[in-house]
């Protein structure tokens, strides 16, 4: 069994017009410390979905108003 490590690196809020924040960050495996590459990245109950990308970076943007903390659900196949 892989256990994921998922680390944020920023929230940066965007222009009153777009109502969202973007929060991006990377998914490593826990023990090895690899990107782990094409990984889905779900922030619930939001229902946001994000794919790591080659070097396991993700971005996603989220509702300006929703509170924290936040859970994030990852799934690699």
């Amino acid at each position: 069994m892989t256990v994921l490590r998922l680390t944020l690196f920023s929230l940066i809020t965007l222009p009153a017009v777009a109502q969202n924040r973007i929060i991006s960050g990377s998914v490593q495996d826990a023990e090895t410390h690899r990107a782990l590459a094409f990984c889905n990245v779900a922030l619930l109950p939001y229902q946001t979905v994000a794919i790591t990308d080659d070097q396991g970076s993700f971005k996603m943007a989220i509702p300006s108003d929703a509170p924290g903390p936040h859970s994030f659900f990852l799934c690699r196949l």
